[in-house]
């Protein structure tokens, strides 16, 4: 029962971030630093859909919804790009799950190649420091630790 729950809601997450077919031209591709031409854009959707990773439970999901909205006034204040993102992964790892963590990451990054937002920018690198800071959760005995290990490395 548990896992129909999940894939509902997984379901319904994931329908509600559908690709809009016009939002390749306010995308912009970090690797040419200009807007996504249509077909790199439904590419680049279709390898990121491909790459998906096996999703958490949904008290999971909530877990590191939850961690997510907590944690975030405390990236403001970093400097580095990727060690927010280091430090989100080993935050939502050490609260929930190592798989939240990971999915939560990309996650992040399917939603900015599909917000229709110029600010935001799918990069495989942010996925990449995520999932980094996920595999430093198990090192980790609270946030701060997971900042201090994550500054080490960005």
């Amino acid at each position: 029962m548990t896992k129909l729950f999940t894939f509902i809601f997984i379901t319904v997450i994931t329908s509600l971030a559908s690709a809009d077919s016009a939002c390749f031209a306010s995308e912009i591709n970090v690797l040419t630093k200009k807007p996504f031409s249509k077909d790199d854009w439904l590419q680049a959707n279709q390898q990121w859909q491909d790459s998906e990773p096996e999703a958490p439970g949904i008290l999971e999901v909530i877990g590191a919804w939850h961690t997510y909205k907590t944690e975030l006034s405390k990236t403001k204040k970093m400097k580095s790009d990727k060690l927010k993102h280091c430090y989100m992964g080993c935050v939502i790892a050490k609260n929930t799950s190592y798989k939240a963590a990971v999915y939560a990451a990309w996650y992040k990054e399917k939603t900015d190649l599909n917000d229709c937002d110029k600010t935001s920018f799918f990069e495989v690198k942010d996925y990449e420091s995520t999932v980094f800071g996920s595999e430093l959760a198990n090192s980790a005995k609270s946030s701060m630790d997971c900042q201090s290990l994550c500054q080490e490395h960005f």
